[in-house]
């Protein structure tokens, strides 16, 4: 298991430890600490190979201390500091990570830009003792996911709501289909369809907005010959399984 040791290196360490760590962590940088463990500066994968490949050729390079190669300046935020705070400096694209201090600057935790956006998305009341280290960072990480109608892509999923874009091509429809776990709610983003709902029929086109009731029959259906049908879809419920589909007619044989 990571633990906040695999984030932080000492000044007198050499690049070969240093390569370790990150390769354990797998996060692509380390803190680098005094001995009494305050913050010293940051030490990327980038830093150390740009090192590797343009110091003075020695014959173990690999073994020099990563004094040569860190860089000395790290932007940081105390222990004590309010969420927003953290908001407001990860809004500098340069920024992925953030060392957090206690009142001696020594490093107590780290959070990652990921882990704001985890935090934010899934509404956990969070402060900066939070456990950002075991924090699964891979929230927004979702495949596109094909399918004989287009493709979707899940943005956002957690316990109480789930988010996807859909993208339907020319003629294609999705199933007429219920769920008996969760309600949905359509917002068009381009292109014109056809959207049904129990036995009411609309067209849609962008900007529309159709709510789906939990249980109720509903589909829709691209109308174009040539322009895909894009929407965004938030389910909410207690339950957001791909198996929560009941269909009763399919133009692709599904069952």
């Amino acid at each position: 298991m990571i633990e906040l040791k695999d984030f932080l290196i000492q000044t007198n360490a050499d690049i070969r430890t240093a390569l370790y760590r990150i390769d354990k962590n797998q996060k692509e940088f380390l803190i680098v600490i005094d001995e009494t463990g305050r913050l010293q500066g940051a030490l990327t994968d980038k830093d150390i190979w740009h090192y590797l490949l343009y110091s003075p050729k020695e014959k173990d390079n690999i073994h020099n201390s990563i004094r040569n190669c860190y860089q000395k300046h790290c932007i940081s935020i105390k222990q004590d500091a309010k969420f927003n705070e953290v908001i407001g400096i990860f809004q500098d694209p340069l920024v992925k990570f953030l060392p957090v201090l206690d009142a001696n600057n020594r490093v107590v935790n780290i959070i990652t830009k990921a882990n704001m956006k985890g935090i934010l998305l899934q509404n956990i009341p969070a402060d900066l003792t939070y456990d950002f280290i075991h924090m699964d960072e891979n929230l927004l990480n979702y495949e596109v996911h094909e399918r004989p109608w287009g493709f979707y892509k899940t943005t956002i999923a957690n316990s109480f709501y789930q988010s996807k874009i859909i993208d339907i091509a020319p003629m294609q429809s999705l199933s007429l289909q219920k769920h008996l776990k969760r309600e949905e709610h359509w917002i068009v983003v381009t292109g014109k369809g056809s959207v049904q709902i129990g036995e009411s029929i609309f067209p849609v086109q962008g900007g529309s907005y159709q709510f789906i009731p939990r249980g109720c029959k509903h589909r829709i259906q691209n109308i174009s010959e040539s322009e895909n049908l894009i929407f965004i879809e938030v389910q909410t419920g207690y339950y957001f399984g791909e198996d929560d589909i009941i269909r009763y007619e399919d133009q692709y044989g599904r069952t």
